[in-house]
């Protein structure tokens, strides 16, 4: 079963991999082992000893979240297409965020609206 998996930009830097590989794999976690055959370590960085998806990596196969579906089990059937996505952590730190704009005197323009 051919599946074309979508690697993250990091990924791809650290393992020298293509922005897409292919691979034979029937689950997520033999997707997994697919390309840590042929990218050595790659498979530390997406599943935990176990054999469960990392908490940072999010998997979707065909558009569905791998994690939530059955996690490494999550099937995947031939000729589909599977992204590899890291979270991302959001919002501004209070340090980080805009100042306010000012009015002339000095005053919050967001307090007048």
């Amino acid at each position: 079963m051919s599946v074309r998996v979508h690697l993250p930009s990091t990924l791809q830097a650290l393992y020298q991999t293509q922005r897409i590989e292919e691979v034979t794999a029937d689950s997520v976690f033999a997707m997994a082992r697919a390309l840590n055959l042929r990218f050595p370590g790659i498979g530390d960085r997406l599943l935990e000893p176990d054999g469960s998806l990392r908490r940072y990596v999010n998997v979707f196969v065909e558009g569905d979240d791998g994690r939530w579906q059955a996690a490494a089990d999550s099937p995947i059937q031939d000729g589909q297409q599977v992204w590899i996505v890291g979270n991302i952590a959001g919002g501004l730190s209070r340090w980080l965020r805009p100042k306010p704009a000012r009015t002339p005197s000095g005053t919050d323009r967001r307090a007048r609206d």
